[in-house]
């Protein structure tokens, strides 16, 4: 019997050298989207203790400098009032008391009410203010508000006296809005940044017309008419003509509040620089003539108790007012 052949070998595929490649490649291009979405919350918090490490080392050593800078970087990247509080501080030790003003008053609206340095940094904040200026900042459309190209959170900024640029960025766009303020110390002064309309000037209030103020008739000299004083005491027709003059002063005072009032409506519906001068303009001078008021009456009511003679001859006085005029008549 003839012996059986040999069976054959079994043959395997050969392996691909290419393909752990391929799962490595497949494997990292699945896993790096979510490598790179992990929170890197535990990064900033590593990075802001080793800011604030730093900062405190810099303190010490009288690098104030140094250790504001470390402690605002350590704010950035892990927001905390303690950070905030030794920055003021480091910026205080250095002269920047500008600085120091803002970020103590960021402090006192971020810490707890009962955190540790809160009376201390109030304390601070007004030995600082009144070496300061300050400028409160209205902005409509705008963001990225700057103040001498320094972007600022806080609305209402202490600056040191003198002469800054306020800007800010048309919100979507490229265009800058800018405004010059000049703020003295123990000064507040209001900026309003309005982005510029493609309508022009329609739609804004014109400035309403100043009312003239009335001439009143002048006073009969009766020296002029040929007669002697009986007495050296006035005549009470000064009397009747300052108090006729008070009329009319009032009479304009509450017109000039009504157009102040006015004003303020047009500055609520149109919030431009213009309108704001403009209404601060026109309070200031309701407040003069209120004055102007206040002060004639005052000197008819001295006038009548100790300078007009009211005895002197048959007198009769009337005083009429109107709108708009001042009648006198008088019989001596």
């Amino acid at each position: 019997m003839p012996p059986m052949p040999p069976m054959p070998k079994e043959r395997r595929l050969p392996r691909s050298p290419r393909l752990p490649a391929l799962l490595v490649a497949l494997t990292c291009a699945l896993t790096a989207p979510l490598a790179l979405a992990a929170p890197s919350e535990p990064e900033d918090r590593q990075a802001a203790a080793r800011e604030f490490a730093e900062a405190q080392r810099a303190f010490g050593a009288g690098d104030f400098k140094l250790a504001a800078e470390q402690f605002e970087a350590a704010y950035k990247h892990k927001p905390h009032h303690s950070s905030l509080w030794n920055a003021a501080r480091a910026r205080q030790r250095m002269g920047d008391t500008a600085r120091a003003a803002n970020l103590y008053a960021r402090y006192l609206r971020e810490a707890p009410p009962n955190a540790r340095d809160r009376n201390t940094a109030i304390s601070s904040l007004q030995k600082l203010t009144p070496k300061l200026g300050q400028l409160e900042i209205t902005s409509v459309g705008l963001e990225d508000v700057k103040v001498d190209k320094e972007l600022t959170l806080d609305r209402n900024t202490y600056v040191n006296p003198g002469a800054h640029v306020v800007e800010a960025r048309v919100a979507g766009q490229d265009r800058v809005v800018t405004q010059s303020a000049n703020v003295d110390a123990g000064q507040t002064q209001s900026i309003a940044l309005v982005a510029p309309s493609d309508k022009g000037t329609a739609g804004t209030t014109p400035t309403p017309t100043p009312t003239p103020v009335p001439t009143p008739p002048p006073v009969r000299d009766r020296d002029q008419e040929g007669e002697k004083k009986s007495r050296g005491g006035w005549s009470p027709a000064v009397v009747g003509v300052g108090v006729g003059l008070t009329a009319v002063a009032g009479t304009v005072a509450v017109i000039f509040g009504l157009d102040v009032v006015n004003q303020k409506a047009a500055f609520d519906k149109d919030p431009t620089q213009s309108n704001l001068d403009t209404g601060k303009s026109k309070q200031l001078r309701t407040n003069i003539m209120l004055g102007v008021t206040a002060g004639l009456g005052v000197l008819t009511g001295v006038a009548a108790i100790w300078l007009v003679d009211w005895h002197s001859g048959d007198r009769n006085v009337q005083v009429g007012t109107g709108l708009g005029d001042v009648r006198v008549r008088g019989t001596f």
